[in-house]
Parts: structure tokens; C-alpha cells; sequence
């Protein structure tokens, strides 16, 4: 065993030979400016900044990389966080590597990713684990085979910009993908059989949604987010995904509908259309039965949305908390309208966030159930031309507690909207036909 910082800051030392070494402790050769070559046969483990921040020459933003270019570790199951941060290694062969930490392998300013133009090959056919920021902006890197990872953490391969990567991406035992792991990767399609909790692929070129595992349960923060052109056609989540991320399908404007039973949380901007799109979104129907939250943005810039056989409606029976501007549109300039969603059933919701429905021009009845939920002066808020010709509609033995003036958020102006439903209203009517046809 090397023990902790035993030959860091050698500026003289070339090259290391220890063919008898089982491990390397912490800094052990941290810089070592000279340092070419290393020779360590039997080593297993390779702690952390081993072998980290060489100061023989600088790189592009003041960085300093070390002269060690190659390494061979043929026994090496185990490399921690940084072991060689600011290396300039080209390649390097891990053939039993198991464990990789967090930025191994980066070269970066106070471990901050610069681009690592050094790093073109690395062979790991072993490797289960691959830390945070591990091969982060290695833009030379250009594949990397990995059969029996099973979790890739946050940035593990994220790039700046749009980088060549192995077009199809084969993931046959990963059972987590971090945020953001391929970003920017031109990575066409992948397959992760296995997977439990899926991000990373935001800014690919992924031409479709990968097939989604039955193991799924969450699809993460800008999993597929960025990606152009959209994915098209329907989404259907299998039954196991009970969780979708903040931004993850954001921006597939070509997108027609989304399914997902299972589905618990809907993350912030989830399903969030563009921003400045004025021509026809896609998506007119979403179906998440089982959802309880729905957070900010989830569905905005969604100018169809509710534009299909139902008429407008759409029904969330067990949704209880509504984000800010969930439904809305573009708070900007005149014609980021949507003209199609009129009616909404939210029988047990208990919160309603600012602007939930704002700019849905045609809105005409939201369905509320028994107890009033909380709102404020803006949840009802029009920020674009013309003014709604809503009502709140509400269970008739429960009508007289909407008019309760203690009751959070509700002022005269929302107390006048409210009236009760009864056997002639349409309510009636969509709920038989939801009933008989709930995928509208």
C-alpha cells in the first residue's frame, strides 16, 4: 500500500514501478509534475487525487495537466472521486474496473469541467459504477462501450455542445441514468432494458422515445429535453412510472398525446410546450388518472391542448395541487392563446396556483369538489385580451361553504363565479362519457 500524500508535490519523479502495491491511498502522487509513466500490476484501488493536478504545463483557462499520458491498471476494481483531475491521459485500459468516482477524469478549474481535449479511449467492460462528472466535457472521447453499468451519475459524459458520441447507445444493465449524463451526446437511440430511474439525454438526437422499461419508475429532470427535431405521436408511460421530472419532455411540440397511469407527480415544466410558438402545438391529450401533483408550468405553452373528441374537457379525479401557470400560455405579446381548453374536473384539488389557466381564452367551468382549495387573487388571473366568461361549479349540498368570506384566497369577485351543478348541466353528461371512455 502507498499511503496517503507519500510522494505528492515530487517534482522529479518520472515514472513509478510497484509491481508488489495493492493500493493507492489519497494524493499519493498528487502533483507530481514529471510523473510519464506508472507501473502497478497488482494494484486495486486508486484513492482519492492520486494522481491529480500536475503543474508541468497549463492548459486553456489556467489549468494544469500532468504529463501522464497512458495508464494500464489491469487489476484495478476501485478509482475515486478526482483520482485524476487535471491529467492529460489519453487513453486508459480498466479491464476489471468496477467503481469509478465522481470526476475522475475531469480537467477543471476548483473541479469545475473545463473541456478535457486530452482523453480519447477508455476500455471498462467491467464497470458498474460511473460517478458524477466522471468523463465530464471529454469532447475526444467519442465512445465508450459499457456493458454492465448500472448507474451513470449526473454529467457523468455531458459535453457544451453538440458532440459526436456512438450513435446507438446499448445500456443492457443500467438500472439508474443521472440528470444529464449524455447531454449534448449525438446519441440517436438507446436501449436501457433494465432501468428503474431514467434522465440524461437532454440535447440528443434521439429520433424517438426509447422503448421504456416495465422496471421504470421515474423518468428524471430534462431526461429528454432539448432534443430536435421533437419527438411525434403518442407517449404511453408503462404502469411503474410514478414520478415525471421537472422539464422532461419539454419542448416536444410534435408530441400528440401522453398517458401515464401510474403517474403520481408531474415535475415543474414536465410537459411544457415552447414559449414563443404561435403555430399549432401537437399535444391535445393528456390522461394521468392517478396523478396527485401537477407542478408549475407543467402543461404551459400548450396553445391545443384539450383539442380532441372530448370537446375541451380534461379530468384529473385525484390531482390535489395545481402549480402556477400549470395550464397558462405566454405571458407576452398578443396571440399566445389557447382557444381549445374549456372545461376542467378537479373533484378533490385543494390548491390552485397563480395563473393555472391564463390566456385559456375559451375557458368557460372548472369542476371542484367538496371542500374549497386554496387560491389567491391571481389563480383566475387573464393576462391577455378580452376577459373570461367562467363559473366554478360545485357539489350543490356543499355551495354554501364557496361562499364562506374566511375561506384562503377567495374574494367576492371568485365567490360570484361559483354556482352549483345539477342533472342538466353538461358535467353530467362528460362524466358518463368519460366513464365509458376514459383515453379522451
Amino acid at each position: 500500500t502507498v499511503r496517503n500524500r507519500a510522494f505528492s508535490d515530487f517534482t522529479a519523479l518520472k515514472r513509478v514501478s510497484m509491481p508488489g502495491a495493492l493500493s493507492i491511498g489519497d494524493y499519493a502522487f498528487a502533483r507530481t509534475n514529471t510523473l510519464e509513466e506508472i507501473h502497478l500490476p497488482k494494484v486495486t484501488t486508486i484513492g482519492r487525487y492520486a494522481f491529480a493536478d500536475g503543474r508541468s504545463r497549463v492548459s486553456a483557462g489556467g489549468n494544469q495537466i500532468t504529463e501522464l499520458t497512458s495508464a494500464n491498471l489491469p487489476e484495478v476494481r476501485t478509482i475515486e472521486a478526482f483520482a485524476f483531475l487535471n491529467s492529460g491521459i489519453t487513453t486508459i485500459n480498466l479491464p476489471k474496473l468496477e467503481e469509478i468516482g465522481e470526476a475522475a477524469f475531469v480537467i477543471g478549474i476548483n473541479t469545475t469541467p473545463v473541456n478535457n481535449t486530452w482523453l480519447n479511449s477508455v476500455y471498462m467492460p467491467k464497470t458498474k459504477t460511473i460517478g458524477k462528472n466522471a468523463f465530464a466535457r471529454a469532447v475526444n472521447l467519442t465512445s465508450c462501450l459499457l456493458p454492465k453499468a448500472e448507474y451513470i451519475g449526473e454529467n457523468a459524459f455531458i459535453v457544451a455542445s453538440a458532440t459526436d458520441f456512438q450513435s446507438a447507445l446499448s445500456l443492457p444493465e443500467a438500472r439508474e441514468i443521472g440528470k444529464d449524463a449524455f447531454k449534448f451526446r449525438n446519441i440517436e437511440s438507446v436501449s436501457a432494458p433494465k432501468a428503474v430511474k431514467l434522465s440524461g439525454f437532454a440535447n440528443t438526437k434521439l429520433a424517438q422515445i426509447p422503448a421504456l422499461a416495465p422496471t421504470l419508475t421515474l423518468i428524471g429532470d430534462n431526461a429528454f429535453n432539448g432534443i430536435s427535431p421533437s419527438f411525434t405521436g403518442d407517449i404511453v408511460l408503462p404502469p411503474s412510472v410514478t414520478e415525471v421530472g421537472a422539464s422532461a419532455f419539454a419542448g416536444h411540440t410534435g408530441i400528440s398525446s401522453v398517458r401515464g397511469n401510474g403517474v403520481i407527480t408531474i415535475g415543474e415544466s414536465a410537459f411544457a410546450g415552447v414559449s414563443s410558438n404561435t403555430a399549432a402545438d401537437g399535444l391535445v391529450t393528456v390522461n394521468f388518472p392517478n396523478v396527485v401533483t401537477i407542478g408549475a408550468s407543467a402543461f404551459r405553452y400548450r396553445n391545443r391542448l384539450g383539442d380532441n373528441a372530448s370537446g375541451g374537457w380534461l379530468y384529473f379525479p385525484n390531482v390535489e395541487t395545481i402549480g402556477n401557470t400549470a395550464f397558462g400560455m405566454n405571458s407576452g405579446a398578443a396571440g399566445y392563446y389557447n382557444t381549445k381548453l374549456k372545461y376542467l374536473v378537479l373533484p378533490k384539488v385543494s390548491s390552485l396556483g397563480t395563473g393555472f389557466i391564463d390566456r385559456c381564452q375559451n375557458f368557460s367551468r372548472i369542476y371542484l369538489g367538496e371542500t374549497p382549495p386554496v387560491i389567491s387573487a391571481t389563480t383566475f388571473m387573464n393576462g391577455g385580451a378580452g376577459s373570461y366568461s367562467y363559473f366554478i361549479m360545485v357539489p350543490p349540498s356543499v355551495l354554501a361553504s364557496y361562499q364562506i368570506t374566511t375561506t384562503t384566497g377567495w374574494t367576492d369577485t371568485t365567490r360570484n363565479k361559483v354556482l352549483q351543478y345539477n342533472a342538466t348541466d353538461n358535467y353530467t353528461a362528460f362524466m358518463a362519457s368519460w366513464a365509458s371512455n376514459p383515453s379522451n
